[in-house]
């Protein structure tokens, strides 16, 4: 069995971090355990010229999502890889507060849901089932910035909630797993670094996801977002709907009153206010792949 890894940072929300797990007890069913921080609760901005997949309760990419474990997942192994083949029917990828200045120069950020939490979205495509940033060997486009819920990609967090503990998972679909090549997730019976710096970018993405909603929250309880639709003229002349979506509308928020101006501000959702306004010139980025 796994020997536990004592962590330093708190997890989100108070909850205990089994670092990559040790054998599950018999009974211990991972179908009890749910994928933590990154599905998105709101639904992503979608283009009326096509049909939305069928929900799978599973976060974005993933076919799967499995605790690791010494026992089944001793041998298994990563294969590193540029390849972002997972991702091309990706129309839209959530993004974090933290990384909206970098993302902002490159898709339009908009935001998804019409209630009280709604989720930041990188727009990476202007019809349903196509990631324009795709390219056609399979990698990201070059020169833009990689969204960190890609990076991520092929583990995530497991949450247990009866057990109340945050473990590593993975996509057991994943091309990016092998039991022959790539560099191990388990040394010696433990885990390995690759394993624990999986762990630890899962963590950050966790937190900053956790940050995140409050802001998004913040924002939505401001008032300043308003319905939006988009309509872009594609290469080939016809046309391509954008909707489903929020973004900041300028009136409303030069209508703030200075009590909630400065609370935005002082809490940082100001800045992302204005990355997201900024972001809006990104559209035509979309018709580039």
């Amino acid at each position: 069995m796994a020997e536990n890894v004592k962590r330093k940072a708190k997890p989100a929300a108070g909850k205990r971090v089994r670092r990559v797990g040790p054998a599950r007890k018999p009974g211990n069913a991972p179908d009890k355990a749910k994928a933590a921080a990154g599905r998105a609760t709101q639904p992503a901005p979608k283009n009326d010229a096509q049909g939305q997949s069928p929900a799978t309760g599973l976060p974005l990419f993933y076919g799967a999502a499995t605790p690791l474990n010494v026992k089944e997942h001793g041998d298994l192994r990563l294969i590193p890889s540029d390849n972002a083949e997972f991702a091309r029917s990706a129309s839209a990828v959530v993004l974090t507060a933290a990384e909206f200045p970098q993302a902002a120069t490159h898709y339009p950020i908009v935001f998804g849901g019409n209630g009280a939490n709604p989720q930041a979205y990188a727009v990476t495509g202007h019809t349903n089932g196509k990631n324009a940033f795709v390219t056609e060997d399979g990698t990201w486009r070059a020169n833009t910035y990689v969204p960190a819920y890609v990076r991520r990609y092929p583990f995530v967090l497991i949450e247990d909630r009866e057990r109340e503990v945050l473990s590593l998972g993975v996509d057991p679909s994943s091309d990016r797993l092998s039991r022959s090549d790539g560099k191990p997730l388990y040394e010696g019976g433990k885990a390995s670094k690759t394993a624990e710096q999986a762990l630890n970018f899962c963590l950050v993405f966790n937190r900053e996801a956790e940050r995140s909603r409050k802001l998004f929250a913040q924002i939505a309880k401001a008032g300043v977002l308003a319905s939006q639709n988009v309509e872009v003229t594609l290469p080939d002349k016809r046309k391509s709907r954008i909707t489903g979506f929020l973004i900041v509308d300028e009136r409303k928020l030069n209508e703030l009153d200075d009590e909630t101006f400065l609370a935005l501000r002082r809490s940082g959702a100001l800045a992302m206010i204005y990355c997201q306004l900024w972001s809006m010139r990104g559209w035509k980025n979309l018709l580039a792949g």
